[in-house]
């Protein structure tokens, strides 16, 4: 993501218009027509936030078009962080298969908001020019080119005109009064993706593996997966913990095997991206806050090298949202570093000590977080299947049943906890963690102990009991606000905000972490 200095000159976004009146939201329904909800969007982003502008290329966000004879509808063409509001724009498809929307078109409106008295606004989208001079952009609305033309061709959907004379032109978002939103979008092109996923012939056999990795923060993790192989080729099932059930296919060459980037993993539904498999050189680097951060570098492809029954990865195997980039995706497990695989052969073996990590406060009505640390690893410090364990909590001295009478969020009691459970107010782990964060609902501070078990052809055995006896209730130091910043709703930063409005502040505090709020003054 690129960050440029932003100035909003008002004749510049208002380009000597007067402020729409409000009128009707626009098409929020699904238009009559032929739907294809299947569409790959590439484009170029403009995001005001924070008093800056952000700029990014945006890969594989999922969208839909609607062609209905000549009438030819886009969903969501700007589509950024924080607009939850559904629309469509039309336009007309020619004999050329030009596709000509006739701006400006009102898009939805922004309802009134009764703590800062501003009246309901009309949303329209509008051609606009993004004019640079220096490290400065400013945002001009296209009056003598105000029309977008896109092109459809072969199932594949091209902005016209994106640049004249060198200037980009985005679709930009504009309130009733004329001033740009601060989103916009250009570059754009949408193609209609096939979504079938990989697999291999019918009848391959598969053999357990063991991937062993770190992520970008150095912590190691180990998961299982499939090998496959069908002729000249190597297939990987379950690479990733979002996508377990997909493949990715490889090309056998003696002692190497040659995995190429882009393999399509699915759909990630909380954002709606089409998910990738991506082969990335990295290097460390600092980001803007001074901290450091790992680049990643996209590569054509990652190549397995066979040593012993091992193979080992030339490069970083990345699950990222669309393709021809390295952005890794925001599920955990996304980024796997120096990864390596082995045969795994799974044996009854007693699971290694856990230990409770933290006794937090209680907080009613939340309960009191307990932090515990379950290796996935037996006594000599092998693997063992995670899918296969489960733990017990004591609390002074008894059996611990969590119930759906105190946790709403389960349907029936739990004793033994699954590994890899993890339900807001209960347990929270992510995958292939080994850290779980459980609640307990006592005010009281118990005795806890923790117990892991692992079970392979109906043989459980267990580690030893762990418990809190000598560790005192976190008591952590607060960090202190060192900087304030003020902004307003639509991310433009202010000096201070007025009585009776709300505004968002941003704190740095001394452990260098940032905190946002929205306050009301």
């Amino acid at each position: 993501m690129k960050k440029v200095l932003l100035t909003l000159s008002i004749a510049a976004i208002i380009g000597g218009t007067m402020p729409q009146a409000v009128s009707a939201a626009g098409i929020q329904d699904t238009p009559e027509g032929k739907e294809y909800d299947n569409m790959y969007r590439s484009s170029k982003q403009y995001l005001q936030m924070w008093g800056s502008l952000y700029v990014n290329n945006i890969e594989g966000k999922i969208s839909s078009i609607v062609i209905d004879g000549k009438d030819f509808y886009m969903y969501k063409p700007v589509d950024t962080f924080g607009n939850s509001y559904p629309y469509w724009i039309k336009g007309t498809l020619g004999d050329d298969n030009l596709v000509v929307f006739t701006f400006p078109q009102d898009v939805y409106v922004v309802p009134a908001n009764e703590y800062l008295g501003t009246p309901e606004s009309q949303v329209s989208a509008k051609m606009a020019k993004v004019v640079t001079n220096g490290d400065v952009q400013e945002f001009v609305e296209d009056t003598e080119n105000p029309n977008l033309v896109m092109k459809w061709e072969n199932n594949t959907l091209t902005q016209v005109d994106a640049e004249i004379d060198g200037v980009p032109r985005i679709v930009g978002m504009y309130n009733s009064d004329g001033t740009f939103t601060g989103t916009g979008e250009g570059n754009i092109n949408w193609n209609v993706f096939d979504t079938t996923l990989p697999t291999p012939p019918a009848g391959t056999e598969t053999t357990q593996y063991v991937c062993n990795t770190t992520d970008a923060w150095g912590n190691v993790s180990n998961r299982i997966v499939e090998f496959g192989t069908a002729g000249d080729e190597l297939w990987i099932k379950g690479l990733y913990g979002y996508f377990s059930d997909s493949w990715i296919k490889g090309k056998i060459d003696g002692d190497k095997v040659t995995f190429a980037t882009d393999q399509y993993l699915g759909i990630y539904t909380t954002e709606m991206y089409y998910y990738f498999f991506q082969a990335a050189d990295w290097e460390e680097g600092i980001s803007e806050w001074g901290d450091p951060e790992i680049h990643y570098i996209p590569q054509p492809a990652v190549t397995l090298i066979k040593e012993g029954d091992k193979y080992v990865a030339d490069k970083a195997m990345l699950m990222t949202f669309g393709m021809k980039t390295a952005n890794p995706g925001m599920p955990s497990g996304s980024v796997l570093l120096k990864p390596t695989f082995a045969p795994y052969n799974e044996v009854p073996a007693t699971p290694a000590n856990p230990a409770i990590t933290f006794v937090g406060e209680y907080y009613a009505p939340w309960g009191r977080s307990v932090g515990i640390n379950i290796p996935a690893t037996d006594t000599e410090g092998n693997f063992i299947n995670p899918d296969n364990m489960y733990y017990n909590i004591f609390i002074n001295g008894e059996l611990f049943t969590f119930t759906p009478e105190v946790y709403a969020a389960l349907t029936e009691p739990m004793t033994d906890i699954p590994y890899t459970f993890s339900e807001t107010g209960v347990v929270v782990t992510n995958d292939g963690s080994a850290d779980h964060t459980i609640t307990l609902m006592m005010e009281e501070t118990p005795v806890i102990e923790v117990q892991s078990a692992y079970t392979v052809n109906g043989e459980t055995r267990k580690s030893a009991k762990v418990g809190t006896a000598g560790i005192e209730t976190a008591n952590v130091a607060t960090p202190e606000v060192v900087t304030t910043e003020w902004y307003n709703l639509q991310g433009v930063r202010i000096d201070s905000p007025a009585a009776g409005t709300i505004a968002i502040r941003r704190d740095r505090l001394s452990d260098g972490s940032v905190k946002t709020a929205k306050i009301i003054r």
